[in-house]
Order: structure tokens, then sequence, then C-alpha cells
């Protein structure tokens, strides 16, 4: 499922919004390069679960960790830090 993304760009600092397909494999849950459309530097975005986590309070009072990437907005209200890309 696609999910808009924030991003700050390392360059310039504005902020942009993207769609970014979120992974089902091991590691990042996004992992792209995509360049600034005020600037047009190229900035890697990377987010990894851990950073996207949310805490669900269950009727017994206790909690747990959950992360509902099915839903859309699971990124909304976060921006994340574009950086360099990686030199090839």
């Amino acid at each position: 499922m696609r999910q808009a993304l924030e991003i700050k760009c390392w360059k310039c600092r504005e902020v942009f919004t993207m769609g970014a397909e979120v992974s089902r494999k091991p590691g990042p849950l996004v992992e792209v390069a995509i360049p600034c459309p005020f600037c047009q530097t190229t900035n890697q975005a990377t987010v990894r679960a851990d950073q996207v986590k949310f805490t669900v309070l269950y009727r017994d009072g206790q909690s747990a960790e959950a992360v509902e990437l099915d839903q859309p907005g699971a990124f909304k209200d976060q921006v994340f830090e574009g950086t360099p890309p990686a030199a090839p």
C-alpha cells in the first residue's frame, strides 16, 4: 500500500510530500531516493518500523505497540529527514 511521506530536504530544508510504497520485506519500511521539487536535490529517505510505532491502549489498561501500515496515513503528522544519497 502506498503512503504519503513528508520529507524535509537535506539541502534547502523545505518540506515536501511524496507517495511511497511500503515494503513487506525485512529491513526498512521505505527506502527511496527522490528529487526535492524546490531545489531538485536528490534526497535519500529511509523509514524504519521503530520510527512510526505508536501506542495502542487496550481496555485492560495494558498497552502494546503496533504499526498500522494497511491504513492510509500511517506516517501522518511525521516529517522524515532527507539525507544525501550514498555514493555509488
